[in-house]
């Protein structure tokens, strides 16, 4: 695994920017959410960010993988704040260590497409593979590793 927060270059493109999230799909594949290091000319903005895997990486630090709750991947998960249910296709460390779930739940829309999936901090959820953890714990976690908001949408090798 690479360190979040380093300055790499992506090998095909040959931009520069910053390794900001890491994910680990349902199937075991690894991705890194890479931002690139340029703004858009016409809007002042950050470009969008880019899924890339490891083998794309440039000038990043390898370091071991935290461990992460692979255990909780296929498994039934809700998120308790909300309801949303559905089974955990990947998990998602952030830059800052906390750890996201995506959650897909099962089911259509009234349009007929796929219900999208969400991105919740595992703190916040429940489910038969998550180990429950104390109130005192919580806020201690919640203090040394505040929970963003979600990284962009997992699709991989696409501009986002």
């Amino acid at each position: 695994m690479f360190k979040l927060g380093e300055v790499v270059e992506d090998k095909a493109t040959g931009i520069r920017g910053m390794l900001t999230h890491f994910t680990i799909q349902s199937d075991g594949s690894e991705w890194y959410n890479f931002q690139p290091k340029l703004l858009n000319k016409d809007t002042g903005q950050p470009v969008k960010g880019i899924w890339l895997t490891g083998d794309r990486v440039v000038g990043g630090t390898e370091i071991p993988r935290p461990e992460l709750p692979i255990e909780v991947l296929g498994t039934a998960i809700m998120d308790d704040g909300t309801k949303f249910n559905g089974t955990c296709i990947a998990i998602i460390l952030h830059i800052n260590g906390c750890v996201h779930l995506n959650i897909q739940p099962k089911g259509l829309t009234k349009d007929g497409n796929p219900i999208e999936y969400r991105d919740f901090d595992i703190r916040r959820c429940s489910g038969k593979m998550i180990k429950p953890v104390k109130e005192k714990e919580l806020e201690v976690s919640r203090k040394v590793k505040p929970s963003p908001e979600g990284c962009s949408r997992f699709s991989p090798g696409r501009l986002r």
